[in-house]
């Protein structure tokens, strides 16, 4: 694990733990208090292991029994073309995106190539199920090349929760789809680009 990645899951474990409740030893009066947002930080943790970890074998990889429907393989970028990884990633919720006409349904990693420009993914999603429901939309790299541009990642619509310089986390409601979109930009440039979805 790279040091960079480390010091990133150092920092989000302390966040974390910082906003955890404080453990009573005595009986004290309750005081009403914003639930903690345990669900999310470990899926993040999980999100960034997987990826950090080579996750995908090919052109997609994903945890669960539902396959994630995408391309098969990536299009082709011509000459001047990027490749890297898109990551969709739900926890409690599902969604249904599109991208460059294909539609993704499960959680995975998807190689994909493109030339440089400025591109949106979206969709619907919508919580399903226990605990706080999460859809991580993110980038990473997935070849020579460039990829997505670092801090170009940013959400046109949806329910918000976190917005980073490789990802966005949406929290969908439960029972009620929500539209979502993000845009980014492809570079050549490796230098630049996501290396993980942080």
């Amino acid at each position: 694990m790279s040091g960079q990645l480390q010091r990133r899951l150092f920092v989000l474990t302390g966040s974390i733990l910082s906003s955890a409740p404080s453990i009573r030893t005595r009986a004290e009066p309750t005081v009403p208090r914003a639930k903690p947002r345990f669900g999310l930080g470990i899926l993040v943790l999980v999100f960034f292991t997987m990826v950090s970890c080579g996750g995908g074998n090919g052109s997609s990889s994903g945890g669960g029994s539902a396959s994630p429907t995408g391309p098969t393989s990536p299009p082709s970028p011509g000459p001047s073309g990027a490749t890297f990884r898109l990551v969709l990633s739900t926890f409690s919720s599902t969604y249904t995106a599109t991208f460059q006409g294909q539609t993704y349904t499960a959680s995975g990693l998807f190689n994909v190539s493109l030339a440089p420009g400025t591109y949106t993914i979206s969709g619907t999603t919508q919580g399903q199920g226990p605990g706080t429901p999460v859809f991580i939309v993110g980038f990473a790299l997935g070849g020579a090349g460039g990829g997505v541009q670092s801090s170009s990642v940013r959400s046109l619509s949806g329910p918000v929760s976190q917005t980073l310089p490789c990802s966005v986390a949406y929290t969908p409601a439960t029972g009620s789809p929500a539209n979502f979109s993000v845009q980014f930009t492809v570079t050549s440039s490796t230098t630049s680009a996501c290396q993980t979805p942080g």
